[in-house]
């Protein structure tokens, strides 16, 4: 299971058997910060479009989502710290980018 908390509000996820802090300036941290005319959902969609990228080639961002994917496959609990939960968040994006299976990536590089 993979589950996003907000490191502020949300008071127990010592039950998760792998906690990932995914705020800046973690290696999957949002590069993309939402201030001034930059909205939540931009700012996620450039992240995701980064994270797309970054899962090209062999990058620290690429390498994390492969060790969340190892974790997860091995039936580990994960969270993924950020402060923006229950609200729209990356930490969305990299949930379902470990979720997604690893041939995913493979397709979008033969485009």
């Amino acid at each position: 299971m993979i589950v996003v908390f907000n490191k502020h509000c949300d008071p127990d996820y010592s039950w998760c058997d792998e906690v990932v802090n995914v705020m800046r300036p973690n290696v999957l941290g949002n590069p993309f910060p939402i201030a001034g005319k930059v909205t939540r959902e931009f700012a996620i969609g450039n992240y995701a479009e980064f994270l797309r990228l970054q899962m090209m080639e062999d990058t620290p961002q690429r390498r994390e989502i492969e060790r969340l994917r190892e974790l997860h496959a091995a039936g580990k609990n994960i969270g993924l710290l950020c402060c923006c939960s229950p609200l729209a968040c990356h930490a969305d994006v990299i949930r379902e980018v470990v979720l997604q299976p690893p041939s995913s990536e493979l397709k979008l590089r033969m485009k």
